[in-house]
């Protein structure tokens, strides 16, 4: 599993993204980054499932590559929300939050593109699903993520890739605020 923090993206003026760990060395995103382009695809999947849906439909076509198809799918994302270089805000922060960024785009607000409003700056999902609240409320109940994995018959990384997707959805900073914004709402 591949850990999705302090990374920043930024695109080339030949349209190449380029991928830079906070402690490792540039490199170009590359098709054959089958494990960064799965964790990435999953996140906007998560979080932005309007840019996800679009884009998957926009490259559509390649459908039938599935490394080439996926790979198209974030190379797009990155190039649209995280298009320059940047040290003091990495575009993937250090709890596997995105900071999308305005990319300067020629095409922005015009007819010739087709993903403008969607994928570029796109729209956070703040709504939890059933299973993240099913799972907040054993996080809020005391229960591990091992337990949580094991009475749901998932990965431990599952379990957290969730718990950070709720914190994602709900600007939450730490599990403590997680519990807190449960609370608040079981006695509603």
């Amino acid at each position: 599993m591949i850990d999705l923090a302090n990374i920043e993206f930024y695109s080339t003026p030949d349209g190449d993204v380029m991928v830079k760990p906070l402690d490792g060395s540039v490199k170009v995103l590359k098709q054959n980054d089958s494990e960064l382009i799965a964790a990435i695809l999953q996140l906007i999947n998560d979080r932005y499932p309007k840019a996800y849906s679009a884009l998957c439909k926009f490259y559509s076509r390649s459908s039938m590559n599935n490394s080439y198809y996926t790979y198209m799918i974030v190379h797009r994302f990155c190039r649209c929300n995280f298009g320059s270089l940047d040290t003091l805000q990495l575009d993937i922060d250090q709890k596997g939050n995105f900071h999308l960024e305005q990319v300067a785009c020629p095409l922005r607000n015009t007819a010739d593109c087709k993903l403008c409003g969607v994928v570029c700056s796109p729209e956070l999902d703040t709504r939890l699903r059933r299973q993240e609240l099913n799972i907040l409320e054993l996080i809020a109940s005391g229960y591990t993520n091992q337990q949580i994995a094991d009475l749901f018959h998932i990965s431990i990384f599952t379990v957290i890739r969730h718990r950070n997707n709720m914190r994602a959805r709900l600007g939450l900073n730490n599990t403590a605020a997680l519990v807190a914004y449960y609370n608040s709402i079981k006695s509603i």
